[in-house]
């Protein structure tokens, strides 16, 4: 029975061709979208579960309070460290972690094949013995004990090992750092199992590059590289337990060892199963993942696959009557309507079951070419390492093809078993006057209604980004190129000056702590008088050379720049800063001095219109910028366009000399300040793709429907031709009714993408407002694409002989 059943569903399938490979793509498209986006959700879920540990470690994070404002960073003062290790002793292993970023190695032998035989390592970390307690790597040779006993030593990855010696056998080898140490390999560790945002290239021990942090005894200074981690007992309450008491002691220890009584700076613990997830800290390695991001997806995902299904649905229905003789006969020679119910869902798993194989293939095609979508890592075989390794897929694929199979398959066959059998024999059934007709409708409705939300968010993502990129920023940002100087090297930079100068196309030349524009920030406190119990403001700060303010353009609302200096002495502030001080005028503010570190007086010579110094997601906050000679370290560079290649030529070989056993590297302003705005192109691009996908899901639908109605409608479209209809009228007559559903969907559609992009705005300081012409676009844009779907086939109606269509009465 079962094999009649199948036979006779291939069958059918095969006999109406066109409907079934519209459902089949629409499908098929649906499914590969949920699949694709329950892959991005597992891998981003699945960052370093492969610490046996994973429930038990704890970062220790610093939370920041600049009077209203506040801020966290992940590292922790430098001090905190040996204190806690010395007075918390609940606490039995804490592990110590200093990123160092990219750093050039080279050979103590020379390479053949290696450029000046130097390699670049991606990802070192200072690190102490109790940090593989913590974190498992799973050693090929040596052991943390012994490979981090010797000082001048260094764990090397298999990615790094054979990327610098092109083989395992690296124990016992040694390399030169930066800083011309000598080094030898004492371990190797497998590379991580999974993904993982402590995924390292190199260790070496803390001990060996902590020299820019061991100094500091200050109790508020710190920096994200610097980190601790904690391994705290028990599980479940036992263990929250214990992390509120040591959470709680931590903070007291704090307090009291803190010289600042009046500091509101806390130390905290955070799960490191959130950190990942976390988006006020930078990632260690890889990036940090959007949890709203993926809840966005998830959504889009539900959206497409209720898309897919309401053209099932519809076409399903709509061509049931051209099968009524067939069930007809069926209930005539005793077929029951269970049985009925199953043949159509039977169809339908078959039909799934093809979109399903499909979308595997298109699956593995769009995989290769997400990371133009979304920021996740080159990641195309995932698709065949969750075949392998994920057993949850292959609930999911199935659990899928079930939900399709009767969500889109029961209303149909439903509808098509309850034909009356007298009506069905004699082709008299006709949904248009019962609920078939208007069910079709309502689901259209939802559709057009799908798509409009889509075109809507597309058009308002895309205003927001034009608006950000092409908004004044409040200086020059054309052909200006930023290098930076090796901290520990700034020593040098007098000598660069030198060699740069006079190169041919190298206009203006300046340095500073930072461009004006960048991700992060840098801040300070200061009061407005030398009394102790002042108020303590919080302000911006960049330090620059007074040649910074005429290669940026700023624009002077009073006063001007300041001297050149080796201390902070003289300041130059922003509008904003002027509200702390109570002072609306600029030139008011000229000649006054504000105290840093409530006894250091600091005289404002210049006060310069606001500026962005964060993305528009961020309010342009007060700010200060003065000059202090050892926190120059970055080169801000003014070339001609014209000469640019050469240009950057010369720059790199002056730099040789001064700097040869330093990597050129430099960043084009105009460069960082696209990359600032990367989310915002990436969700502009998945509106773009997901709104074309839902576009084409209902297009398919909307071509089937108007099929349909024409291959029904034959006869009338022969008989008004006769009476002399025209094709313009013949094709109305098609699409009015779609016209209305469509500016329908727009009352729907309307609220619904206000409230959403509305939401998606509030993230920005500085946005566009939601106006009436962009509904008016979006009307337009679906108006345009349900026309030109129902056109082709409708003027094609229109074209056929009258006679052929009457020929049979």
């Amino acid at each position: 029975m079962l094999e009649l059943l199948f036979k006779t569903s291939f069958r059918n399938l095969l006999k109406n061709k066109m409907l079934t490979i519209i459902n089949v793509l629409g499908l098929s498209v649906g499914i590969t979208c949920a699949l694709v986006i329950y892959l991005i959700i597992r891998h981003e879920n699945s960052y370093d579960k492969f610490h046996s540990k994973l429930d038990n470690i704890y970062h220790l994070y610093t939370e920041m309070h600049f009077g209203e404002h506040q801020s966290y960073n992940q590292g922790v003062p430098y001090p905190v460290h040996e204190t806690i290790e010395a007075e918390v002793p609940e606490i039995k292993v804490l592990g110590e972690l200093l990123t160092e970023g990219d750093v050039d190695v080279r050979l103590t032998d020379a390479t053949e094949g290696k450029e000046n035989n130097k390699i670049e390592i991606e990802n070192l970390a200072g690190v102490d013995t109790n940090y593989f307690k913590i974190f498992d790597w799973e050693w090929i040779a040596g052991s943390p004990e012994k490979s981090l006993s010797n000082k001048e030593s260094i764990i090397l990855t298999e990615k790094s090992a054979i990327q610098i010696f092109g083989n395992l056998d690296v124990v016992g080898k040694e390399l030169k750092m930066e800083n011309e140490k000598l080094v030898t390999v004492t371990g190797l560790l497998k590379t991580p199992p999974a993904p993982s945002n402590f995924e390292f290239s190199a260790f070496v021990p803390i001990d060996l590059v902590n020299d820019r942090v061991s100094g500091s005894k200050y109790w508020t200074s710190v920096t994200s590289n610097y980190q601790n981690y904690i391994l705290v007992e028990g599980e479940d309450e036992v263990l929250q337990a214990n992390v509120e008491k040591l959470e709680k002691k931590i903070y007291d220890l704090y307090k009291s060892k803190n010289p600042d009584k009046d500091s509101e700076w806390e130390l905290k613990m955070q799960p490191m199963q959130d950190m990942h997830f976390d988006q006020e800290m930078y990632a260690n390695t890889g990036r940090n993942a959007n949890a709203d991001v993926l809840w966005y997806l998830f959504a889009i995902a539900v959206v497409l696959i209720l898309s897919a299904c309401i053209n099932y649905i519809n076409l399903s229905t709509a061509f049931a009557t051209l099968r009524s003789s067939e069930i007809g006969v069926r209930k005539v020679l005793g077929s029951s309507k269970r049985l009925l119910v199953f043949q159509f869902l039977s169809e339908t798993m078959i039909l799934i079951s093809m979109a399903v194989a499909i979308s595997f293939c298109l699956t593995e095609l769009l995989l290769m070419n997400m990371q133009v979508f979304i920021d996740w890592g080159e990641k195309e075989n995932l698709f065949r390492e969750a075949l392998q390794n994920d057993f949850l897929i292959y609930l999911f694929i199935p659990g899928l093809m079930l939900f399709l199979t009767v969500f889109s398959g029961f209303y149909p066959a439903i509808l098509a078993s309850s034909f009356n059998p007298i009506d069905a024999i004699k082709n008299r059934i006709n949904l248009k006057s019962g609920r078939g007709f208007s069910m079709r409708r309502v689901l259209v409705l939802v559709q057009f209604s799908l798509c409009q939300i889509f075109i809507f968010g597309t058009i308002v993502v895309m205003q927001q980004l034009d608006f950000a990129r092409s908004n004044d920023l409040g200086f020059n940002r054309d052909h200006i190129v930023n290098i930076h100087i090796p901290w520990e090297k700034q020593d040098r930079i007098e000598a660069l000056q030198n060699e740069w100068r006079g190169i041919n196309g190298l206009s203006q030349m300046s340095f500073s702590s930072q461009a004006p524009i960048m991700n992060g920030w840098s801040a300070t406190t200061i009061t407005l008088d030398n009394d102790s119990t002042s108020e303590e403001k919080q302000t911006n700060l960049i330090q620059a050379d007074p040649a910074y303010f005429e290669l940026y353009g700023f624009n002077f609302l009073a006063g001007g720049p300041y001297p050149e200096s080796d201390s902070l002495e003289s300041v130059v502030v922003n509008q904003k800063f002027l509200n702390l001080m109570g002072l609306d005028n600029p030139h008011e503010a000229v000649g006054k001095a504000v105290y840093y570190g409530k006894d250091r007086p600091l005289t404002i010579t210049g006060v310069v219109s606001d500026f962005h110094i964060n993305s528009f997601r961020s309010e342009i906050k007060p700010l200060m910028m003065g000059m202090e000679k050892d926190n120059l370290y970055v080169a801000n560079l003014k070339i001609n366009p014209v000469t640019q290649k050469e240009t950057l030529a010369a720059l790199e070989s002056k730099w040789n000399i001064v700097y040869h056993d330093e990597t050129f590297k430099y960043d084009f302003l105009e460069d960082d300040i696209y990359r600032m705005y990367k989310n915002e192109e990436q969700t502009y691009r998945l509106f773009n793709l997901f709104a074309g996908i839902a576009i084409f899901i209902s297009c398919l639908g909307l071509y089937g429907l108007i099929s349909f109605i024409s291959l029904q409608r034959t006869k009338e479209i022969g008989i008004r031709k006769v009476l002399g209809a025209s094709i313009r009228q013949i094709v109305y007559l098609f699409s009015k009714e779609f016209i209305i559903l469509v500016i329908t969907a727009l009352l729907i559609a309307g609220p619904i993408g206000y409230y959403i992009m509305t939401n998606w705005l509030e993230d920005y300081a500085y946005k566009i407002s939601l106006t009436w012409d962009m509904f008016a676009i979006t009307l337009c844009v679906a108006l345009v694409i349900a026309l030109i779907t129902v056109s082709y086939q409708s003027i094609k109606a229109a074209l056929q002989n009258p006679a052929d269509a009457l020929h049979s009465d």
